[in-house]
């Protein structure tokens, strides 16, 4: 008992142990999980965002060419003249990759008062021409006034100022190239004034500035520009005069925006992201990747980049310094969807905005199956899914493993158990024949009496050991299926007559007295005869061992019909100890012997009720068992009609049929 209380601590321990194991794994596994999404969504976000980048500094490559080439100057002594400019914009043009972007040149000049005048030239032609402003130049016509009739404005787009720098440049710094460009967003087009200046600071009007355009510098203008004279002549209004690079909307459109989202967002299967250029207050769609992905650009973007700003707070980085820091490592990973939602270029160009406020260029970015938000969650429940899968059969591979080897462990103790108790059936015949053998031999027994009395013993107690060896060799062949049945056509009654003669002797042996009942017209079975009353004879030899002292057992047979068919019911009745509820599940278990019969002593090997099962089963019969403690037990052979049997063929196919047990 106390080896059995050891026992079951000693699995209790190891249960707690492995439920513990199996929480701790579940965890690690949901930590390793989030970390396994967060480092794969941190490391697609750090992809889109250099490609998104490297998208922009692209763009801003292709857009900015020409203000490259013309190297516009914004120094107060500077003296070049607008034709040296324009030399330069027409020899860059002869060897631009993609000259076709832009459109025209034009030289705006607008003057404190008075009418603008607007001025083109075509790269063969040697002289500007006098144009009426083109009615889409309404609202650049308008800022550039603006502009203009603002000295101080004016002086923070193109002078080295350290005072005004920081707070105003916005991300650019005197002397790169793209300083003092404008970018007007409704054309397209980029600006710069040209203003040859001194500059001078009055202490007493706080340092208050102004611009003067000195008169060589207009005579300058008209002598190699070959502008009209009419047009520039020297006045007090100090007009400002503006270059403007007008670029091909449809080839940026058409052709130069397509082939960047191709280069930068494409893969060896198309697009993997959806991408879309909205432009200004209108979103109005300069180009998509997907007429779909056009209609709700905004719904859940992976990114969303501000192609002309707003730049990053500490508003000094260039393209070219960018570029070497980003791809040597120097760029920080986007750390959250907002950040990635609310991007700004390191690298930019002022807008030339119409009134103000006029929101810039956007580029929306999407995976082509959704957000990539909503695709990092889809991945994370479905690894848990799988995690939680593979637990599970750990669980339950784990479970398996302790029931299997409970089981082991308490089959290899009940065939201990058996062997126990075989030997011990073996042992009282043997002991019994031997003894009668020696009395023999010694001259002890005399008379023809005795001679009889001693060999009926032998006989018996030899018929026992060898029901036992049958017994146990009959059972050894229903577990491996080697037993073969001969099926007939038999009547109830013979089963039951079979049964009684063949238990006369242990019922006269034991005084047990036996009754019988039996509905009258009952069918025929379809059954091996010898496998069929064995059976009922395990339960008569069960009955009579376990009846205690009413010394009574009752065979009764019936029929019963029912949803699942009609059957005929041959019962084994007693009033012993009986069976306890809990132990109701095992008694059909080899081997098996209840703690209550053990501690009974009553004599028996475990075999001959799993052996009934086992013959019921093999005739497609099956075998119950009702019981109430100190009321006694009745066991149940439940067969079908030989009508309804499904032996039936086989039973008919010839005189006898012959059945080997699966």
């Amino acid at each position: 008992m106390r080896n059995r209380l050891q026992e079951r601590a000693l699995w209790t321990a190891i249960i707690v142990a492995m439920v513990a194991v199996l929480a701790a794994l579940a965890v690690l596994q949901y930590r390793w999980s989030k970390r396994v999404t967060d480092a794969t969504e941190a490391r697609i976000n750090a992809s889109l965002k250099a490609s998104i980048l490297d998208w922009h500094l692209s763009l801003l490559r292709e857009i900015s060419e020409p203000a490259f080439a013309m190297q516009v100057s914004s120094e107060p002594d500077n003296r070049e003249n607008w034709n040296t400019y324009f030399e330069r914009y027409r020899a860059w043009h002869g060897t631009a990759t993609r000259p076709e972007l832009f459109a025209n040149l034009y030289l705006i000049r607008v003057p404190r008062s008075g009418e603008e005048a607007v001025f083109r030239r075509d790269i063969g032609e040697k002289r500007f021409h006098r144009e009426n402003p083109p009615p889409r130049f309404a609202a650049m016509m308008n800022e550039l006034r603006r502009q203009s009739l603002d000295p101080e404005m004016l002086e923070r787009r193109v002078t080295d100022d350290p005072h005004t720098r920081e707070d105003n440049l916005r991300g650019q710094i005197p002397h790169d190239p793209l300083f003092g460009w404008q970018f007007e967003q409704n054309l397209p087009a980029l600006v710069h004034p040209l203003i040859h200046n001194d500059v001078e600071t009055d202490e007493r009007e706080g340092h208050g500035k102004r611009f003067r355009a000195a008169d060589a510098e207009l005579r300058e203008e008209q002598e190699h520009a070959r502008l009209p004279e009419r047009d520039f002549d020297r006045d007090d209004t100090e007009p400002v005069t503006w270059i403007v690079i007008e670029l091909d909307a449809k080839v940026l459109e058409q052709k130069l925006l397509p082939e960047l989202a191709l280069h930068y967002f494409g893969g060896p299967q198309g697009a993997n992201y959806d991408n879309a250029v909205i432009a200004g207050r209108t979103e109005r769609v300069l180009y998509s990747s997907s007429p779909e992905f056009v209609q709700r650009p905004f719904d859940h973007p992976d990114a969303v980049l501000d192609i002309f700003g707003p730049p990053p707070t500490n508003g000094t980085q260039l393209s070219h310094d960018f570029a070497g820091d980003f791809h040597a490592g120097g760029a920080k990973r986007a750390t959250n969807v907002e950040e990635m939602r609310n991007m700004a270029a390191p690298t930019w160009m002022p807008v030339m905005q119409d009134g103000g406020h006029e929101p810039h260029w956007n580029l929306v970015v999407r995976h082509r199956r959704g957000s990539l938000e909503a695709q990092m969650a889809a991945i994370r429940r479905r690894d848990l899914g799988i995690s939680l899968g593979i637990l599970l059969l750990l669980g339950a591979t784990m479970t398996m493993l302790i029931v299997v080897t409970r089981r082991a462990q308490r089959l290899a103790r009940l065939q201990m158990e058996f062997v126990a108790t075989v030997s011990h059936e073996l042992r009282t015949p043997l002991a019994v024949i031997c003894s009668a053998a020696d009395n023999l031999s010694d001259g002890v027994v005399n008379g023809q009496q005795q001679l009889q009395r001693y060999g009926e013993m032998i006989k018996v107690q030899g018929r026992q050991l060898i029901a036992l060896v049958e017994q146990i060799l009959l059972f050894a062949a229903t577990r491996e299926g080697r037993q073969t049945y001969h099926l007939e056509r038999l009547d109830v009654r013979k089963i039951i007559e079979v049964v009684v003669s063949n238990t006369a002797g242990l019922l006269d042996v034991s005084g047990v007295k036996l009754e019988s009942e039996m509905e009258s017209g009952l069918p025929q079975v379809i059954a091996d005869l010898s496998a069929v009353s064995q059976c009922v004879q395990n339960l008569v030899i069960n009955a009579v061992k376990y009846g205690g002292e009413a010394k009574w057992v009752r065979v009764t047979a019936r029929r019963k019909a029912s949803p699942e068919g009609r059957e005929i019911l041959i019962g084994v009745e007693d009033r012993g100890m009986g069976i306890a509820a809990d132990e109701l599940e095992h008694v059909f278990e080899p081997f098996y012997r209840s703690p209550q019969i053990a501690a009974a002593q009553i004599r028996g090997t475990g075999l001959g009720l799993p052996l009934a099962k086992s013959l019921a089963e093999a005739m497609n019969g099956s075998l119950t068992v009702s019981s109430e403690v100190g009321k006694g037990s009745t066991f149940t052979l439940h067969l079908p009609f030989a009508e309804d049997s499904p032996l039936r063929t086989a039973a008919e196919a010839a005189t006898t049929g012959v059945l080997t047990s699966a």
